[in-house]
């Protein structure tokens, strides 16, 4: 079949040269293309002996464009940014995708009313803050992305209707004792070897569990520390113990480790089993894969280092996200009143009171 060439002048425009001449040179075929429920499909427009031109054939495409966008379903928009996207692959997005499909999916985007949003917002009442906002912003950034491509030409219903975030500041702060760390460390390694090495990492390094899904052998570096690909899809420096370095490069140049909610469930039941959630008093101060990264940040604060070398070890984008484990360190803060009080300063004298 002929090679097809892009129209630059016209976005989605494209022709194939024919064998057949016409006024001395090739007869050309105009064809557009558009996104359909996430598949690129191809309408031929006719041949410049027909008439037919470049202006036409994107005509014709604005045309079909606008036929479907009163049809363009809130599906078709998520579907659409997953596939322009790759940052929007993370296996911790998948999830959100998922939420997002079930609840507004089969809604044409400019069918969605307040009511509907009211759904989403009960959906996701048990969530945090956080979290409601990684959704609605996932939800803006799929219309935004149709919007820009000419697929969707209406309002979009996250910013007419102002939906806000309106969970609770959820922050889990239980971390793991060293004793409670080793018994999970030797449990796992009975159950399943590969969550032992996952949850080690994540106690050494402060690895999140979409992170290690994505963890390749071959981003280890020369100098012993990793290139990763974050939740976000940014690619960001794993500082590395040696002992991990050496985990990591003994298990291969490939992916490390298989994910799945099958094996998730493995995690979970040696937490039950070890009665590590028996006396939890709600979401915050229960253990799930996550406390690992928690206990992480709390060993290095109660272990001195500081806030700033915490932050780069967490990989947060902010301070403000690590200042969060500063009450950990009081001791730390009492032995240094301890050192100001030895400061050999010459006190001054009393002063008699001033007149006001």
């Amino acid at each position: 079949m002929p090679k097809r060439f892009s129209v630059r002048a016209y976005e989605g425009v494209f022709y194939r040269l024919r064998k057949a001449l016409y006024n001395g040179k090739p007869d050309r075929a105009y064809e557009f293309c558009y996104q359909d429920n996430g598949v690129k499909r191809w309408v031929l427009v006719g041949r410049t002996s027909m008439g037919v031109t470049a202006k036409a054939a994107y005509e014709a495409r604005l045309e079909k464009l606008k036929e479907r966008q009163h049809g363009l379903t809130f599906s078709e928009a998520l579907d659409y940014l997953q596939e322009i996207d790759p940052n929007e692959r993370t296996i911790y997005k998948r999830s959100l995708f998922a939420r997002l499909h079930k609840t507004l999916g089969p809604l044409p985007i400019q069918g969605i009313k307040a009511s509907h949003l009211d759904i989403l917002k009960t959906e996701l009442a048990g969530y945090s803050r956080n979290s409601q906002k990684f959704h609605y912003g996932l939800a803006k950034r799929a219309i935004k992305a149709v919007s820009k491509d000419g697929l969707y030409h209406g309002q979009d219903p996250f910013q007419v209707y102002d939906l806000k975030a309106t969970g609770l500041d959820v922050r889990c702060y239980r971390f793991l004792t060293l004793d409670e760390a080793n018994l999970l460390l030797k449990a796992l390694s009975i159950q399943n070897p590969m969550w032992r090495d996952m949850a080690y990492l994540s106690l050494k390094t402060g690895i999140r569990l979409t992170e290690l899904y994505n963890l390749k052998g071959s981003d280890l570096q020369p100098d012993g520390n990793a290139i990763i690909k974050s939740k976000s899809g940014e690619r960001e420096v794993l500082y590395l113990p040696s002992d991990c370095s050496d985990l990591i490069r003994s298990l291969g140049p490939g992916y490390l480790f298989i994910s799945g909610r099958r094996t998730y469930k493995q995690f979970y039941r040696v937490v039950a089993k070890l009665g590590l959630n028996d006396h939890s008093q709600g979401k915050a101060d229960r253990v799930w894969f996550h406390t690992l990264r928690h206990t992480f940040a709390s060993w290095l604060v109660q272990s001195g280092v500081d806030i700033y070398r915490v932050q780069k070890y967490m990989r947060h984008k902010s301070v403000t996200m690590t200042e969060r484990y500063a009450h950990l360190n009081k001791d730390l803060l009492i032995q240094g009143l301890k050192l100001i009080q030895d400061w050999n300063l010459e006190r001054p004298e009393p002063q008699p009171q001033r007149p006001f």
